[in-house]
């Protein structure tokens, strides 16, 4: 498989590249700087060099993403509305035939969207019960997350427990 993760430099991003290229497959990892990709090259990863807010940035990764089976955003998101964009942005990249197999995009959210409150390990859920409110920090994920899931692509959630 080819493999695209925007991020691929960060603390989950790296051992997700990592992983992917330990399990053979063809791994490019967004980076924002010429000495990440220095790091990224020798772990076998393909550097793509932008800022993937950018429009030149993203059509910098959009190259890559038409031939991907599989998408990874692990970018820091401060709202949906970056999260969104890059999200629309690589529905946009592709047009496959009706029959060709879908490609994967795995949006990395967070268990936060899914806390209860403050205090112990009560109060705390996994991603099979209904989200909360609580935590408004992060109660955007879920206007991401139904997209994801519902967009017409084979979607997913990760979240630090999956990784």
């Amino acid at each position: 498989m080819k493999v695209l993760i925007l991020g691929a430099t960060g603390f989950i991003g790296l051992p997700v590249a990592q992983a992917y290229v330990r399990a053979g497959h063809i791994v490019y990892g967004q980076t924002r700087s010429q000495a990440s990709a220095v790091d990224l090259a020798a772990e076998e990863i393909i550097p793509v060099i932008c800022d993937p807010y950018t429009d030149e940035g993203r059509a910098a990764w959009g190259k890559i993403a038409v031939q991907v089976d599989v998408f990874v955003d692990i970018l820091k998101a401060d709202g949906s509305a970056s999260a969104l964009k890059t999200f629309h942005h690589f529905l946009s990249c592709f047009s496959r035939p009706k029959a060709s197999p879908k490609p994967t995009y795995i949006y990395t959210g967070g268990l936060w969207s899914m806390s209860r409150g403050p205090g112990g390990l009560e109060s705390w859920t996994d991603e099979r019960q209904p989200r909360s409110g609580y935590n408004g920090a992060v109660g955007w994920r879920a206007e991401i997350e139904d997209p994801v899931l519902l967009g017409g692509l084979d979607g997913a959630l990760w979240d630090e427990k999956d990784i």
